[in-house]
């Protein structure tokens, strides 16, 4: 794909991978055939559940303009939002998928999801989040206490 039309979608559901010990790990193979070689590994915003966040280049440029979007739009002699960009962009890393469809995931990003061997995928429409186990473990039980839907009868 060429880098004006790397904008993913349809990334959904959960996979499994097992990270070695130079720190690669395969893209799930539902994932991969979605995604260009060149993608963008970063930390996710959520700090309560750590995480690292996978986009096409197009698309973490899209998401950068969508965080600053909810801000106002990017101004630039705010510097809260040029925080904001440095805050992301220094922890992004580009990343190439190889031959047979590994990634290497940084030390710095693996300790700061706090990855060791075992992780999950999951899709998110147009970018991966990918966690720890133990990470993802915790997660789903946060989950439980989340619902789409307001079970509160309408008031007329």
């Amino acid at each position: 794909m060429n880098g004006l039309v790397d904008v993913v979608s349809g990334l959904k559901g959960k996979a499994p991978a097992t990270i070695d010990a130079k720190g690669r790990v395969s893209l799930p193979a539902k994932y991969r055939r979605l995604l260009p070689e060149d993608l963008v590994i970063t930390k996710s915003p959520d700090d309560e559940f750590p995480a690292l966040v996978i986009y096409t280049s197009s698309g973490f440029n899209s998401w950068m303009d969508e965080v600053l979007e909810s801000k106002g739009g990017y101004t630039p002699t705010d510097k809260t939002h040029d925080r904001i960009i440095e805050k992301y962009h220094e922890n992004a890393e580009d990343v190439k998928v190889d031959g047979v469809g590994r990634i290497l995931i940084p030390n710095e990003l693996r300790d700061y999801a706090q990855i060791d061997k075992d992780v999950v995928f999951s899709g998110v429409r147009n970018h991966l989040i990918v966690r720890s186990v133990a990470v993802w473990e915790d997660y789903q039980k946060a989950l439980v206490e989340v619902t789409a839907y307001d079970k509160t009868p309408n008031q007329a």
